[in-house]
């Protein structure tokens, strides 16, 4: 018997606005009917975040060059990363959803194009910036700055607005949010010679546990570990077809980011490893990297049918590949179009900062609910 589709909060986005050459993935995104909710929470994080700390206005304003800094879910060609990728949230976990997604994009960029770029600095960062994501409490010691007690409010509010809906979903996703931040700093400094340890380590560099943690909470939605256990090489395989999609679309954007500082180091991009793997240019690098996503597609798809084929699908199981379904075409839409990744496409961040930009400090939003 057919198992009933959980679609119940989105509706299909619009071809126009993704097809093209460009957009090879083979199923097609979904969008949130209360997608509006997504953008609040997205610019409410934004304020909390740039308005509220001295030397988070500092790095903006020494990086108000970069087109793409600071640079969220907000994308008004396709929409929201969340509203794309969570497309069945419940409506009213919507909002808090995307401004931790949202806080996760600002938190990348602060470490990317940090001041000072050598390890320790860059430790530090990370650290200041996940400190307060934890369960442990506050064990710095002694007098605290303003930005520090700020931004430690900031993320308090984070973890209590997630605590008081899902209090063990919350702890799961806090867990893999520390996971994910301490691969991100880690995997600038490893050496890889195969596609598939640079992605066991990039698939949590890029988030895809913590993501799909988040989107779970959104949904209110969960698997047992046995149905987690039994779709978890399909689960994986979607993972790797995401990674190398966000690889391929931000490539261009890393690329001149490494130019820029030098040309030193590596970049943590299957591109610069084919590149580098095989002595080839920039250019067959990412065409065969489009390649390899259209493969990692198939193993997923293969998996994925070979699974239904069993008869043994439980009702989450099920719903779960539908869900994995819906990320694989909304992450890649997304990517394809935002302008984090993208040089000249639209993007409605300036116009939203220039709003707001006769306010030095709005402190008093850290205190409003998500």
């Amino acid at each position: 018997m057919t198992q009933q589709s959980f679609i119940r909060n989105s509706i299909p986005l619009p071809r126009h606005t993704y097809e093209g050459e460009e957009y090879f993935c083979r199923f097609a995104p979904r969008i949130h009917r209360d997608a509006r909710l997504s953008d609040a929470g997205s610019w409410q994080c934004q304020v909390d975040f740039l308005k509220s700390s001295n030397d988070a206005r500092a790095g903006a304003d020494r990086n108000k060059d970069v087109h793409s800094y600071a640079v969220g879910c907000i994308n008004p060609v396709v929409g929201n990363f969340t509203a794309l990728c969570a497309c069945e949230a419940l409506s009213d976990r919507l909002a808090l959803t995307t401004y931790l997604v949202e806080y996760a994009y600002i938190h990348d960029d602060v470490i990317e194009y940090s001041e000072k770029k050598d390890e320790s600095h860059l430790q530090k960062a990370n650290e200041q910036l996940m400190e307060g994501l934890t369960l442990e409490g506050d064990k710095s010691r002694g007098p605290k700055s303003k930005d520090h007690v700020q931004r430690r409010q900031l993320q308090a509010k984070m973890v209590m607005e997630l605590m008081e809906v899902d209090k063990e979903q919350a702890k799961e996703t806090l867990r893999l949010w520390k996971e994910m931040s301490d691969v991100f700093v880690q995997i600038r400094d490893m050496k890889f010679t195969v596609l598939d340890d640079y992605l066991k380590f990039r698939v949590v560099d890029a988030g895809c546990p913590w993501t799909m943690s988040l989107l779970c909470f959104s949904m209110d939605f969960k698997l047992t570990r046995e149905e987690e256990k039994q779709t978890a090489d399909i689960t994986s395989a979607a993972y790797d077809s995401w990674v190398l999609v966000n690889d391929y679309f931000s490539w261009e954007k890393e690329w001149s980011n490494y130019q820029s500082n030098g040309a030193t180091g590596v970049v943590a991009n299957s591109v610069f490893l084919f590149m580098k793997w095989h002595s080839i240019e920039k250019e067959e690098g990412k065409e065969m990297l489009r390649k390899e996503i259209i493969s990692r597609e198939d193993k997923y798809c293969s998996l994925k049918d070979d699974f239904l084929a069993k008869g043994a699908a439980t009702e989450k199981t099920q719903q779960w590949l539908e869900l994995l379904d819906l990320v694989t075409a909304g992450n890649f839409a997304w990517s394809m179009t935002t302008a984090r990744y993208r040089a000249g496409a639209p993007d409605v961040y300036p116009a939203l900062w220039k709003h707001c930009a006769d306010k030095e400090s709005d402190t008093e939003s850290l205190g409003r609910p998500i």
